[in-house]
């Protein structure tokens, strides 16, 4: 009964590690930094094409240590045939030896290029990368996570938000998901959202091989562009470790239903002729071609012209009256694109009598005088 227990026991560790070498295999012996503001990187080829198994998924596992009261930018950096990926701090599971796994899709296909780099920074004291590090191939699921969201929406519109998870390894995994979750190592200022329609959550099992999409929706009440939360998916892995995958963030623009507003500003009357501008401002990222159309058409000599404003700008466009006539006069704009149209509120303004009676008493008096200069001097002379 021994024998057949110990028997079962091996063929449970052949089938949970197919091919696992130690990096120090690899003449890696481990990378040590004291003090901050240092880099060391070690490069291999790793070689698993022999072992052509399709149930098998390529992990490495990198065991660290980060000594120091701020590691906020020490991290181990992976480039795996060039791709690159940022292990921080708080991306290892340290219940047992502070290990991180990173998978590699390519490993069992062909020959892998692996560069391990250690970054330190802030007040790190010391940084090791310790070379009982592995590389190989296990049964393991491997998922993946990511966030989906429109372009851009009309604000008051909600938008719909969908959250992809992929298990491409060969393995089911129990898992949680955060739908908006926090992602406390992006680079770009993340919008907070509140969830109006769906689940802020879920726990599921998803199978090697199978693909799940949970919807939900958020509503904006702003116009403005957004970075989106990220969700965090959550689950353990093969080693017994709790393992964090968060989501890309993905960006979205909310713009104004009308693609632009038009807005008619007075300058004022001289002389009996009425100044005005026109200003025009496009909401959409997109450029605008329109046409304004001042009213009444027979007050002005152009009544309409041809604006063209990019996308997010605005444009200025003066206007005079002709010479106007004694009375009240009222005068808007409107702004035409196709078949919409939007018009601004009136600008109501008064020609009086009394600008052409002063201006003509005034000629009258001039001419007075200067008759009564003229007759003292003639009368003077004789």
């Amino acid at each position: 009964m021994k024998k057949i227990f110990v028997l079962i026991s091996l063929l449970l560790v052949l089938n949970f590690a197919f091919a696992a070498d130690s990096l120090f295999n690899y003449g890696f012996e481990g990378i040590t930094l004291n003090g901050s503001e240092q880099r060391q990187c070690y490069s291999f080829d790793a070689d698993f094409t022999e072992n052509e198994t399709t149930s098998m998924n390529g992990i490495l596992s990198v065991r660290a240590e980060f000594i120091g009261k701020d590691n906020d930018n020490s991290y181990v950096l992976t480039k795996i045939d060039g791709e690159e990926k940022i292990i921080w701090p708080e991306n290892f599971d340290c219940d047992e030896g502070c290990w991180a796994r990173v998978f590699i899709p390519q490993l069992k296909y062909s020959i892998t290029n692996v560069e391990l780099c250690l970054i330190t920074g802030g007040a790190t004291k010391n940084a090791q990368v310790f070379s009982d590090s592995t590389i190989g191939l296990y049964p393991s699921p491997v998922l993946l996570l990511e966030n989906n969201s429109p372009e851009k929406i009309f604000l008051g519109q909600r938008a719909e938000l969908k959250t992809t998870i992929k298990n491409v390894g060969s393995r089911a995994a129990d898992i949680f998901v955060q739908f908006v979750g926090e992602d406390t190592r992006a680079v770009v200022e993340i919008s907070s959202f509140d969830i109006v329609e769906g689940d802020t959550k879920a726990t599921t099992t998803i199978k090697a091989g199978e693909t799940k999409v949970f919807s939900y929706f958020i509503k904006p009440n702003l116009t403005s562009s957004y970075n989106l939360p990220s969700s965090v998916l959550t689950f353990t892995n093969i080693f017994g470790e709790e393992q964090k995958i968060v989501s890309n963030h993905p960006s979205m623009e909310v713009i104004d239903p009308n693609q632009a507003d038009i807005l008619i500003i007075s300058e004022g009357l001289k002389e009996g002729v009425f100044n005005f501008k026109v200003k025009v401002t496009n909401n959409w990222p997109e450029g605008f071609e329109g046409k304004i159309k001042i009213l009444p058409n027979d007050l002005v000599e152009s009544p309409e012209s041809v604006v063209v404003i990019p996308g997010k700008g605005e444009g200025e466009f003066s206007f005079q009256t002709k010479t106007l006539e004694p009375g009240n006069y009222s005068i808007s704009a409107t702004l035409l694109d196709g078949n919409l149209s939007s018009t601004t509120k009136s600008i109501s303004f008064e020609v009086s009598k009394t600008d052409f009676m002063f201006e003509i008493v005034l000629a009258i008096i001039g001419g007075i005088i200067a008759l009564v200069i003229f007759l003292v001097i003639y009368f003077w002379k004789d």
